[in-house]
């Protein structure tokens, strides 16, 4: 019996796994390949703690991992050595909706001492159904976050952003836009402000 061959090329890393269960495992174009989720989990370790959490919130924007695929490939996995970042990076995540864009993950992570809120949170007024990015539901006050390249090249999305902004101050609510233009702190403080001025607490100077 010949041993295996274990080939190398010059450039090339290869990453080789005892055991896979068939769940980690999927054929894109023929081939047979571990899943995008278990792929980042077996390559996390590799990665610095910057890249990982970019890696993770770009691949949930492309829809090629969600929260539960994550969780679920970690617990399989049990307690393996290495794993310590993305576990704690992926909790981080937890109990939000998956983002819509790089921009939204932005704006969750310059908003996040203002928790608990809601992602994509959906209400009903007058029989018309909105969607709003951020939301204190409690408080009526909702966050947008503009991405100038959707809103400049289609009039249909700002005549439409404008009405449901009117619908929604009819109805008591404030919404707060936010712009890719903004600095982390300017969109924290602009959110903080509006969040107290409805509760009835004295503005930050």
């Amino acid at each position: 019996m010949k041993a295996p061959r274990h080939p190398r090329m010059p450039g090339v890393v290869v990453h080789r796994v005892v055991a896979l269960e068939p769940v980690d495992v999927v054929e894109h174009r023929g081939v047979t390949v571990t899943t995008p989720a278990r792929t980042l989990v077996d390559l996390s370790a590799g990665l610095s703690p910057e890249l990982l959490a970019r890696v993770i919130d770009e691949g949930a924007v492309a829809r090629l991992w969600s929260q539960d695929d994550l969780e679920s490939t970690l617990d399989r996995m049990g307690r393996r050595a290495g794993l310590a970042a993305i576990r704690c990076l992926v909790a981080e995540r937890a109990g939000g909706s998956e983002p819509d864009s790089m921009f939204e993950v932005r704006v969750l992570q310059a908003l996040r001492s203002l928790r608990p809120f809601e992602v994509h949170h959906q209400i009903v007024l007058d029989d018309r159904v909105f969607i709003l990015d951020l939301a204190w539901p409690q408080l009526k006050v909702a966050v947008e976050c503009d991405g100038w390249a959707v809103r400049s090249r289609s009039r249909g999305k700002f005549d439409h952003d404008r009405r449901r902004d009117n619908h929604l101050a009819a109805h008591g609510w404030v919404v707060v836009h936010l712009t890719s233009a903004m600095s982390d702190d300017e969109m924290l403080a602009a959110v903080l402000q509006a969040l107290l001025v409805i509760a009835g607490e004295p503005p930050v100077d």
